[in-house]
């Protein structure tokens, strides 16, 4: 008995079910295809750009070796270069899947440089690291062994048999290498949206493993091989647009009918091109090119064709283009000649580095401010293609040595397109249904994978926000009064943390300088809810909506303390994705009150202005939101607070999802540059909306008025909130006296003026209110309300006539105009007044904020689209019917 075999003897009784099913997976007639979420896989793990591009370059060193090793093989060795995978175990991308009936979630690596599909199984006798369990073939309904004359097992270059099972062998060129069960399984792929659930696909159930998996826990073979995905699905296409490793945005993957170079999967923004795959008969599970030379600052540089050329004697040579490897390795002869055209054009010094760098061509870079440098542009030539590389993928800084380095190196045989030059370029690999193993055509067009000021994968994402006291049964005086009250807690925590802001600057007491970012949310105390979900399989979460402060967190279980919530505490244990981060990791530093509980897991504690508090483990994970207007489903990890220690109230929410400025926030981690909403009023039945991403571009399609803007301000000390300038206010016909300097952002970071989804009621100084209060009962004529509650804000008694005809809605009221820097807003009645026909009141939508400052509440807001663009700083808003 071959001693693997021996050893897997006892894993093979829960392996009984035998199937004899082979060849390609049966799949849906026709149109056949799925989208998926490719994510870095050091992706929210809180490095830095440093620490990121170290762990690249390292990982892309070890892989550049293992594909030149091939080259040194004799051909008489036992494992020859066809049959030793080229994939070092520490892989680029991640792809998450579902595996088995019913489906149990794995985030796998990506590899375009094998063909086996695979993951570590129970029970396992050696197994590597990874962040979700072990994949159990006894909880699946449809797992079956395969035997050992079917094709896929045929296929398998080391296969063994054992009492009719087929036990594979499959070993990778850095020693990683992995051995167990060959079986069938139902394998789910893509998003929501696109969800595809296909039978019997061919996997390797790991149970003897070695290496690294690299935040994964398995890996999915995308080479031409007859194991390998592509093959399996039988599908002619598929295509991935790579977004920069140093961005928190995800990479997109296309299969079949999606993958097209059109605007549904990317923003194209250069020439379709196209060249012919080439066939590497020693090695055939790679994907070659033909590559003809380089041109550097639009000179054809003196490089040999037969430098990037195949050797049809012994397969060495050629050009690979491999999603494995981050920056391209030249041939020795290429890289020279770029190496020189770079030292001759770019006019600074060289820097010296050492042995153990893989970017030698590095220039020393002043500090800033750096001197206006102008660097010459790198077009690879293919058969056919011409693929002009954007500055940001072929030149970085280099974190050893400082300098800036050209994302190269040298080969010692052949050379290989890493994933550095495919960022931001929409690549699609088509294969001939004729002949599988032949590949036609690369297709590559230059988009825009992740857009500056709208990231792609937030292309299209509408959300409905609901208010939080929706179903309440209320009538619109009842919910008004009780967003008063809201508001009025509200405005006490703001003025804490405004005058905590100003005492730091000044340099107040310990107790008195609160730490930068701490948060002006009264505990539960907001006005709107989103729907999402978190995790793998998601979990839905209704999360509190506070452009007001940062952390996105929810109540973890175990939980210790945990408050009142409408959805089941969301459970870690059961996601296949949720990852305690490190101590050092960078979102982790950011939090104010963090600390680290071993091993190596990074706690928080987040307060907030009222004292309410959230205390547990600070983790990344992934969230979900479904499209309203596309029904598409964005899915992204995030670092989050799983909150097991909890004080307050969270109103019915589950959560709260911070959309403020810091790095904390969700705009900041989707590095969202434009969102906006439509507020809905409260008695209205209708659900708001929330947009963000390239959706925020077109965003005044309902706009039944003017649009306007008026610039955001920040503050150093209160750097989370949305300011901005107002310079007045006008009741009736009369423009009030009231300074400028009323409304103004002080130095010290008091005063100033916040929009604010959170708070209800629109927060004036009491100076600035009293002279509004004393126009409005001018105008009016009216006497105050008696026996007024606090709840009911500033109230004006309707006479007597009106009250019999039932209706205080006839009274006529002044108008109000917010008049901000270049913009003014004129507000509805309902926006400002609130129309109390059972009590015969009219009350205004306005309070004391406690002499610091002022806020634009949600109530002014409403059947307005606002617009928060981060990118141009502006805050603009027309009314619309929401």
């Amino acid at each position: 008995m071959p001693r693997l075999a021996a050893i897997l003897v006892v894993l093979l009784p829960p392996l009984l079910f035998l199937s004899s099913a082979v060849g390609a997976a049966e799949l849906p007639p026709g149109g056949f295809g799925f989208k998926a979420t490719l994510r870095h896989v050091d992706a929210n793990a809180g490095y830095t750009q440093a620490q990121l591009l170290s762990r690249a370059i390292r990982r892309s060193r070890a892989r550049a070796a293992t594909l030149q090793s091939l080259a040194t093989l004799a051909p008489g060795d036992a494992i020859t270069a066809a049959r030793i995978l080229v994939r070092a175990s520490d892989g680029e991308y991640l792809m998450d899947m579902g595996i088995g009936t019913p489906p149990r979630y794995y985030s796998a690596i990506l590899d375009t440089g094998s063909d086996l599909i695979w993951t570590q199984c129970a029970p396992c006798l050696l197994c590597v690291d990874q962040p979700t369990p072990y994949f159990d073939p006894t909880k699946s309904a449809t797992y079956r062994a395969l035997g050992c004359s079917s094709a896929a097992c045929n296929a398998l270059y080391y296969p063994l048999c054992y009492q009719k099972v087929c036990v594979y062998q499959y070993f990778y060129g850095d020693s990683a290498n992995t051995a167990g069960v060959l079986a069938n399984e139902t394998f789910t792929f893509g998003t929501n949206a696109t969800r595809v659930t296909v039978p019997s696909i061919s996997f390797g159930c790991g149970n003897l493993n070695a290496g690294s998996l690299a935040n994964g826990s398995g890996m999915v073979g995308f080479g031409r091989g007859s194991l390998s995905l592509v093959s399996q699905l039988g599908s002619p296409r598929f295509s991935y647009c790579l977004t920069s490793f140093l961005s928190p945005v995800p990479s997109r993957l296309y299969f079949g009918v999606y993958a097209t170079l059109n605007s549904t999967n990317a923003s194209t923004s250069g020439p379709e091109q196209s060249t012919p795959f080439v066939v590497n008969p020693a090695l055939p599970t790679m994907y070659f090119l033909n590559m003809t030379g380089i041109s550097v600052g639009g000179y054809l540089l003196p490089i040999d064709p037969a430098v990037f050329a195949i050797n049809d004697t012994d397969g060495t040579g050629g050009t690979i283009i491999d999603s494995g490897t981050t920056i391209t390795y030249l041939a020795e002869p290429a890289y020279d000649a770029v190496r020189a055209a770079f030292v001759s054009q770019i006019k600074l010094p060289l820097l010296n580095v050492t042995d153990t760098s893989v970017l030698d061509t590095c220039f020393k870079w002043p500090p800033p401010p750096r001197q206006s440098l102008t660097l010459p542009q790198v077009v690879l030539h293919f058969d056919g293609a011409d693929m002009e590389l954007p500055l940001p993928n072929y030149m970085l800084v280099d974190p050893g040595s400082g300098g800036l380095c050209l994302a190269m190196a040298t080969s010692s045989d052949g050379s290989i397109i890493g994933s550095f030059q495919h960022q931001n370029f929409h690549a699609i690999r088509e294969l001939s249904m004729q002949q599988r193993l032949v590949a036609l055509v690369l297709l590559v067009a230059s988009a825009a994978c992740a857009s500056p000021a709208a990231s792609a994968f937030v292309g299209d994402v509408r959300v409905a926000l609901k208010h939080v006291d929706a179903g309440e049964k209320l009538s619109r005086p009842e919910l008004i009064r009780r967003a008063m009250r809201r508001s009025k807690e509200r405005a006490a925590a703001l003025s804490a943390v405004r005058s905590r802001g100003s005492a730091r600057f000044s340099g107040g007491t310990s107790e008195q300088q609160a730490p930068v970012g701490t948060p002006v949310r009264p505990s539960g105390d907001l006005e709107y809810v989103v729907d999402l979900a978190i995790g793998t399989p998601p979990q839905p979460v209704s999360a509190l909506l506070d452009t007001g402060s940062d952390l996105i967190w929810t109540q973890c279980a175990p939980c210790a303390s945990c408050l009142a919530q409408p959805d089941p505490v969301f459970a870690p244990g059961q996601s296949s994705s949720y990852e305690p981060m490190r101590c050092a990791g960078q979102l982790c530093s950011d939090i104010l009150h963090h600390g680290c509980q071993r091993p190596d897991t990074c706690t928080y504690r987040y307060n907030y202005g009222d004292g309410t508090m959230t205390m547990g483990v600070y983790a990344t994970e992934r969230f979900t939101f479904t499209s309203l207007s596309s029904g598409d489903v964005l899915s992204v990890p995030l670092g989050f607070g799983c909150g097991s220690m909890n004080v307050g109230s969270l109103n019915n929410g589950s959560g709260i999802v911070g959309f403020g400025r810091n790095p904390l926030s969700l705009v900041s981690q989707l590095s969202i540059r434009r969102f906006s909403y439509c507020l809905t009023p409260y008695a209205s039945g209708r659900k708001s909306t929330l947009l963000f991403g390239s959706l925020s571009d077109g965003v005044y399609g309902d706009a039944t008025g003017p649009v306007q803007a008026t610039p955001i301000l920040q503050s150093p000390q209160n750097p989370t909130f949305y300011f901005v300038h107002l310079t007045g206010l006008t009741v009736g016909a009369r423009r009030l006296r009231i300074p400028e300097s009323a409304f103004a952002l002080q130095p010290d970071g008091s005063g100033g003026v916040i929009v604010d989804s959170g708070t209800a009621l629109t927060l004036l100084p009491g100076a600035v209110l009293a002279e509004v209060v004393r126009a409005f009962r001018v105008q009016l004529r009216l006497p105050f309300a008696n026996g007024s509650s606090p709840d009911d804000g500033v109230c004006f008694m309707v006479p007597a006539a009106w009250r019999r005809a039932s209706s205080t809605s006839q009274v006529p009221v002044p108008r109000m105009v917010f008049h901000f820097q270049g913009a003014d807003l004129d507000l509805p009645r309902r926006n400002y007044v609130l129309d109390d026909h059972r009590r015969g009141r009219l009350c205004l939508l306005l309070a004391d904020s406690g002499d610091d400052g002022s806020t634009i509440g949600n109530l002014v807001q409403q059947d307005m689209r606002v617009l928060y663009d981060l990118e141009a700083e502006t805050l603009s808003f027309a009314p619309a019917q929401c």
